[in-house]
């Protein structure tokens, strides 16, 4: 969806989220409701761009996951640099569902080493349900669907073990491995505003995998306003249901912050 207004809203995917029906109801709002415009991004692996040896959008390997996590970062933040660099008035917000929320602050971080702190002003992001690591991956419900005999070596006694050096390795694989060495030469740059959402009966991102992601944006990505963390009622399936409500809530907050560092 397109306007002539100066808000552009970046919708990242969730985990096997290769349609974009969710996220257009979500574009479709912001343009009724803001004037805003919107662009939902594919990622690698799903939809039109995934290979066609892979069943539906069940990615075949753990490095595949990684590439297609830094690919979203990547195009994320080249987009943003995109519509922040083509006037003066231009403005973004990154948000995502779960999978797409962990990757919006990569692709916030990653974005704004590129615009600088000049760009950061008018740069924001909005999380909706977001995990920090992979955790969530091998973790909670998520668990049932890994088939844990694929990643079983010589070494493991039993399929135990095998999960157990699985969810380790998974667990410590955190956005920030990614994110900090773009500031080990340099002072961080800093975003006009960051939101983010979560839910306090999550089975999938479960709630200290909540407060472990609102910690690391406290700690690991500038801001010029007051980052803000707010609890909703329900699981993940209804932060699923109500993205037009709760997601949409989360990224009008995100831009009016935004809007109210470039009036100052």
């Amino acid at each position: 969806a397109t306007t002539k207004n100066d808000v552009y809203v970046i919708i990242l995917p969730g985990v096997g989220e290769a349609g974009s029906e969710d996220r257009f109801k979500l574009a479709k709002k912001f343009v009724k409701e803001q004037g805003w415009s919107s662009i939902i991004l594919m990622a690698p692996y799903y939809g039109c761009r995934k290979p066609s040896d892979q069943t539906a959008c069940l990615v075949r390997t753990v490095a595949s996951q990684f590439v297609q996590t830094l690919a979203v970062y990547e195009e994320t933040a080249l987009l943003s640099q995109y519509f922040i660099n083509q006037n003066s008035t231009n403005k973004v917000c990154i948000t995502g569902f779960s999978y797409g929320g962990g990757c919006t602050l990569g692709a916030a971080s990653l974005a704004l080493s590129i615009i600088g702190d000049e760009g950061g002003e008018r740069l924001a992001a909005a999380f909706y349900c977001p995990t920090v690591s992979y955790e969530a991956f091998v973790s909670g419900c998520l668990s049932a669907k890994i088939k844990h005999e694929a990643f079983q070596s010589a070494s493991d006694k039993n399929l135990a073990e095998t999960k157990q050096r699985l969810y380790k390795v998974m667990k410590d694989m955190k956005i920030s491995l990614m994110t900090d060495p773009l500031w080990t030469h340099k002072k961080p740059p800093r975003l006009a505003a960051a939101v983010h959402g979560a839910f306090r009966q999550d089975a999938v991102v479960e709630p200290h995998l909540s407060e472990e992601f609102f910690d690391a944006v406290q700690h690991g990505l500038p801001c010029r306003t007051t980052k803000v963390m707010k609890w909703f009622p329900g699981g993940h399936a209804s932060a699923a249901f109500m993205r037009t409500v709760y997601q949409y809530d989360l990224v009008v907050e995100a831009v009016t912050k935004m809007e109210k560092v470039n009036k100052t």
